[in-house]
Parts: structure tokens; sequence; C-alpha cells
């Protein structure tokens, strides 16, 4: 007898599918051989806070060719808006810095200095998670 999955089950394995096919395709690390995670290009640790200004600009120099110019998302990347990647890992502040420091941008992950982690991580949730501090 074939099982059945709810369509919010199907949409959530279909959402962290695409997720990794995504960041496979804008050149996401790959696992060291032998190994099941990551392996990062840096780690740089970001500054407390940020600044939600200079990482809207910063977004727009290195992120917005791929998720467009509003973090909308493209055929290459997806929307960083609001509800858009839900569900995911990425709940705090931190977590998503540490994403982004090891695996953004795409084309150079890791590239970015402490400093520019926290303020494209600031600017990242602002429109992510809009009604949270």
């Amino acid at each position: 007898m074939p099982s059945t999955f709810s369509a919010k089950t199907l949409l959530s394995l279909a959402t962290v599918l695409g997720t990794a096919v995504v960041l496979t395709a804008c050149g996401g690390q790959s696992a060291a051989p032998g190994s099941s995670t990551p392996k990062p290009a840096s780690r740089a640790t970001p500054t407390a806070g940020g600044n939600i200004t200079a990482g809207k600009a910063l977004f727009a120099q290195k992120c917005s060719k791929c998720h467009g110019p509003a973090g909308q998302g493209t055929s290459m990347a997806p929307s960083l808006t609001e509800g858009a990647l839900e569900p995911t890992p990425l709940t705090t502040r931190a977590a998503l810095a540490k994403f982004v420091g090891h695996n953004m941008p795409a084309d150079a992950p890791g590239s970015l200095s402490a400093t520019q982690v926290a303020n494209v991580s600031a600017y990242v949730w602002s429109i992510m998670y809009p009604s949270k501090p």
C-alpha cells in the first residue's frame, strides 16, 4: 500500500531540495572527501549587530545578481523575503551570519570580511524577518 504525504510535507521537502540544488548551482561549497559537511572557505566571525544600511549597499553589489535587487529571488537563487524560505534552519541572526560567512557570495564563498558578513546578514535578516528585531 503506498504511503501518502501531506501537501505541506511535500512542499517542505521540495523547498529543502530546491535550496540545496540552487546553492550547488550557484557555487556552494562541496563536501570534503569522506565528509558530509561543507568545508568553509573562511571562518570570518561577524561583528555583533551589523549595519542594515551598509548591508543593503553590499547586498546590491555582491548578492543581487543571484537573489534579485530586493531579495525577491531569481532563477539562480531563492527569494529571501519574508516567509519565502520557510521552513529554514536560519532562524537566528547567528545561524544566518554563519551561513553567509561560509557560503556567500556564491561566486566567492567565504570572501567577505567579518564586518561585511555582519552588515549583509543584518540586511538579509531585515527582509527575511521584518517583524523581528
